[in-house]
């Protein structure tokens, strides 16, 4: 009898040990990469985020961008983990990533961009309306 009792504990201690939920609060970490963080108006940059931690399924992780430091994200979250972005303006940008792990866990990572106003040749842009015609055509012409 006594040895029944003992076999009735052990499965209720297996059974209680088998029902637990399991304490999965992975917290996502990475670094955001870009071969360059100076540069140009007329730059496009290549920025990527590389996970410094492995993930415990190999889930796939999802990232969102805020250009410009301000906290409100210019980006839906996305399981693309490179993206190019231009700077429009010169100044010194604050770019944050915010990474979601599948169990809902969150990480924010930020780097420093420097950019300078950049000139490009213009391009020309010439307009003929209309582009038929015979000789008592009136034809426009812009060149703007």
């Amino acid at each position: 009898m006594k040895n029944g009792r003992f076999y009735i504990i052990f499965l209720f201690y297996l059974l209680v040990l088998g029902c637990q939920k399991e304490n999965n609060q992975y917290i996502p970490r990475f670094d955001i990469v870009s071969k360059k963080t100076d540069g140009l108006t007329t730059d496009i940059f290549s920025i990527s985020i590389n996970p410094t931690t492995n993930t415990p399924t190999d889930e796939k992780l999802h990232c969102r961008w805020d250009w410009d430091g301000d906290s409100i994200f210019n980006t839906r979250f996305s399981d693309e983990l490179e993206v190019n972005h231009r700077f429009l303006q010169p100044g010194q940008y604050k770019v944050i990533c915010e990474v979601l792990s599948l169990n809902g866990q969150k990480t924010r990572n930020s780097l420093i961009f420097n950019i300078q106003q950049g000139y490009s040749p213009p391009k020309a842009n010439f307009i003929v309306e209309p582009e038929t015609g015979h000789f008592k055509t009136d034809f426009f012409f812009d060149a703007s």
